[in-house]
């Protein structure tokens, strides 16, 4: 067949079309990376205000797979010096759905409420000396996260994070965000992150008597915050371990300790057994450690316990450390059944002389698949 002049214009504008449409749903499902950095300085007592960032814009087109990046604090000495340093700060990363989206900056009450927000996931930070403290992390979905959210929403980080003393308190972060554009074709999972996020005050001094274990648990039940059937695909996240210094006046307490959270699910209705009549909901829990020679009788070593993932904390003395959670990755995919819980077991162990109660706080995440 031998085209007209006109003919051929349009076949090669009709090409160009096809093409760029082509091009264009190539490049949506093509991963991209946004890479933002923020700092910001604040005085406060109290942990009332959070102050958030805009990352990205988001659409429900949005697949989210990677964040990656490190967070920061610099807690700055009051002159005069009354008492030890203390600072922490929640950096948090978190999807708005309602069609609002932060200002560079903005304070805010309740991020949840404001923003119809999902959280991605946390860091926690802590420091109990004057300086700058650093923590790097990597957070990959192993399915990328895509929720059903409204026009002009967006992914952002929130800063939760206070010196306590009024004093001028720095917070940053660079994030890079890897995700993608491909839409629901085909339909994606239902992922939802799940946190295992508490805060407990330990005692370390376990040569001559006992202290406390602690637990947060997410029970499996149909009514429950995790159903029967969910899929388990990952861990993400970190925890922190600090001496709480208060006002003493020594500052060089020693001996030797140990704090290991260990991600679990109890299996086979072990659950109900080591945490018996426990609320339906996420909860808390603490029983009794071992002491000296004696065993500790944590339900973390039962045989239906079974690890997914650990963080081990050892020190000398008074010390604020903050590590990632090692996954163990020949157990995922896990499939959760009624009567399990998901379970981060804490556990102290330590021959310091001083009672002093160490703080430990976990921002561990759990990705699963909804069945």
């Amino acid at each position: 067949m031998t085209m007209k002049p006109a003919s051929i214009k349009f076949f090669l504008l009709l090409t160009a079309i096809v093409s760029g449409i082509a091009g264009g749903a190539c490049s949506a499902r093509a991963d991209q990376t946004v890479s933002r950095d923020f700092s910001f300085t604040k005085r406060s007592r109290n942990f009332d205000q959070k102050n958030a960032f805009p990352v990205m814009p988001i659409s429900s087109d949005t697949r989210i797979k990677r964040l990656k990046g490190f967070v920061f604090a610099i807690t700055r000495p009051q002159d005069p010096v009354t008492r030890f340093p203390w600072s922490e700060t929640l950096f948090g990363a978190t999807l708005s759905t309602n069609g609002l989206c932060p200002k560079d900056g903005q304070g805010v009450g309740d991020i949840f409420a404001q923003f119809n927000a999902a959280a991605l996931g946390g860091t926690i930070l802590k420091q109990i000396s004057f300086g700058t403290k650093v923590f790097h992390f990597d957070y990959v979905f192993e399915k990328p996260v895509q929720i059903s959210v409204a026009q002009g929403s967006c992914l952002f980080v929130n800063f939760d994070g206070s010196d306590l003393v009024n004093g001028p308190y720095t917070m940053g972060e660079h994030i890079e965000v890897t995700y993608d554009e491909s839409g629901a074709v085909p339909p994606p999972e239902k992922v939802k992150v799940t946190g295992l996020d508490a805060e407990f005050l330990l005692g370390v001094h376990t040569l001559l008597k006992p202290t406390l274990n602690a637990y947060v648990a997410v029970p499996v039940h149909p009514d429950g915050p995790m159903a029967p059937g969910t899929k388990l695909v990952g861990l993400f996240g970190n925890a922190s371990v600090s001496a709480v210094m208060g006002n003493r006046s020594s500052y060089h307490t020693t001996g030797k300790w140990t704090i290991t959270h260990n991600v679990m699910v109890y299996t086979n209705n072990s659950c109900q057994k080591a945490f018996r009549n426990h609320l339906p909901k996420t909860f808390t829990w603490n029983d009794p450690t071992g002491f000296g020679n004696v065993p500790n009788p944590t339900s973390a070593r039962w045989p239906d316990s079974i690890l997914l993932g650990q963080i081990v904390f050892s020190g000398t003395g008074d010390v604020s450390l903050s590590q990632p959670i090692v996954e163990n990755k020949n157990r995922f995919p896990y499939t959760v059944h009624d009567g399990d819980c998901v379970v981060d077991a804490v556990i102290p162990q330590g021959d310091m002389a001083d009672s002093r109660p160490f703080n430990t706080e976990s921002q561990i995440n759990v990705e699963t698949i909804l069945p």
